[in-house]
């Protein structure tokens, strides 16, 4: 029963200062630099990212991951970092200050978040508004707002995420 004329939505706030593309393009490296960001607990799939990497790794496909990100409430997750085979292919950062996120973002090639149930994931709106595309899981709710360099993920599958690395 309230008058239209009387709501407003409010947008997650990117404070697009802070978040832009960086002032000069980075030439290739010879490798995919793929970027995890945020925190790690199971519905977030870190399970799902690693093992796509580790299968792009495996079909020959040069990637190095960056993992940025702490542990969360589930003891012994970091196990999966920790038992990853390709560990020179892998970096991981537990913390690291905000105003340092967006030279990380121009530093990599792609931001991956293949979160389950994901309502809407700041990093992925941070990435977006650094010029940085993303692969986001198939049930992600900011696949509302993908442009097409982005890849919404069409399931949870390794081979999935694997594929998607290989057409970026």
């Amino acid at each position: 029963g309230v008058p239209s004329s009387r709501v407003s939505s409010l947008p997650y706030p990117i404070d697009l200062q802070m978040f832009q593309p960086p002032a000069e393009t980075s030439s290739p490296h010879g490798e995919l630099r793929v970027l995890w960001l945020g925190r790690i607990i199971p519905r977030k799939r870190l399970d799902l990212f690693l093992s796509g990497i580790e299968l792009a790794i495996r079909q020959g496909l040069r990637v190095k991951a960056t993992i940025v990100g702490g542990v969360g409430f589930v003891p012994g997750y970091e196990k999966l970092i920790d038992s990853f085979p390709f560990p020179d292919r892998l970096r991981w950062i537990k913390g690291m200050p905000r105003q340092q996120v967006p030279a990380l973002l121009h530093e990599h090639d792609v931001l991956i978040q293949p979160s389950d149930e994901e309502n809407f994931g700041s990093s992925v709106s941070e990435a977006q508004a650094c010029g940085l595309p993303v692969i986001v899981g198939h049930t992600n709710g900011n696949s509302d707002y993908l442009c097409p360099r982005d890849i919404h993920l069409a399931d949870d599958r390794a081979e999935t995420l694997a594929a998607a690395l290989a057409r970026m």
